[in-house]
């Protein structure tokens, strides 16, 4: 024998050959076919590129993961500070179910159009009274989240 050679049955032969691309060799070993040692190494090669290529992938899912949470952590604390989250518990809608299925869009767009208000009076007194429907009239936001919450009340 003048290289080590591992012996491997004739269908796992042909299927890593097809795979791989690997040329068939084969001996006089009683009809099985046997694949040198340099193949084994570039299979060894490519295992372990898939390898790296399958944790990289996953270390990139799990912190894409991480920052869509610190995301949304950070989006809680700028709705928290603004009288649209004390509007949405009012009308019976839950900030951080909202937070999580409305799309970024919508929730930055509703959080400007509270932040930049010109009838914060009008809606401070409104709130303090427990009358979300006295909004209604003024508020940019209103009718979205009338709709969210006939969203919310319909049966799944």
């Amino acid at each position: 024998m003048s290289s080590p050679a591992l012996l491997i049955p004739v269908k796992a032969r042909r299927a890593l050959a097809a795979i791989m691309g690997i040329p068939a060799h084969s001996g006089p070993r009683g009809g099985r076919e046997v694949t040198p040692l340099s193949n084994w190494f570039t299979l060894s090669v490519v295992g372990l590129a898939l390898a790296l290529f399958a944790t990289s992938l996953a270390w990139a899912i799990l912190h894409n993961l991480r920052e869509g949470q610190a995301f949304r952590a950070q989006l809680a604390r700028r709705l928290a500070v603004l009288r649209l989250e004390r509007l949405m518990r009012m009308l019976g809608i839950d900030p951080g179910r909202y937070l999580h299925q409305q799309p970024i869009v919508d929730v930055e767009r509703h959080m400007r159009a509270c932040a930049q208000c010109p009838e914060t009076g009008r809606c401070d007194q409104a709130l303090e009274q427990h009358q979300p429907q006295a909004v209604a009239d003024y508020c940019a936001n209103y009718p979205d989240l009338q709709d969210l919450r006939a969203k919310g009340k319909q049966p799944s």
